[in-house]
């Protein structure tokens, strides 16, 4: 993910829902629940832009921004169902992948306005 976001990128502690990250002790063990965590956040992040722009828009900003919240999400799922995502921890990534879906699906059914 090198290129560069125009949407609302969550900052840290700014999802509903996200767990926070755990210090464990271990710094390699903290960076590699940062990179999930940040994936996690990067994917809701993206697929709340796309709930509330779901047709390709018409100005060019905005296409811009809607290409890059697809790409995100494509990227995200390739690293939840990746081989990266088990060298960094022994959670299942399309477990995690899964359950985040679920959460969107959620809070789409509690609240449709965001």
């Amino acid at each position: 993910m090198t290129y560069k976001k125009r949407y609302r990128v969550p900052k840290y502690g700014d999802n509903a829902g996200a767990s926070a990250i755990v210090d464990t002790g271990d710094p390699n063990q903290n960076l590699a629940n940062a990179i999930v965590q940040q994936a996690a956040d990067d994917y809701r992040s993206a697929k709340r832009y796309l709930s509330k722009h779901p047709e390709i828009p018409e100005n060019k900003k905005a296409i811009y921004n809607w290409v890059n919240a697809n790409k995100t999400v494509v990227e995200c799922e390739a690293f939840f169902c990746g081989d990266w995502i088990k060298m960094l921890t022994n959670l299942d990534g399309r477990e995690i992948l899964a359950k985040l879906k679920e959460e969107l699906n959620g809070s789409k059914a509690v609240s449709p306005d965001g």
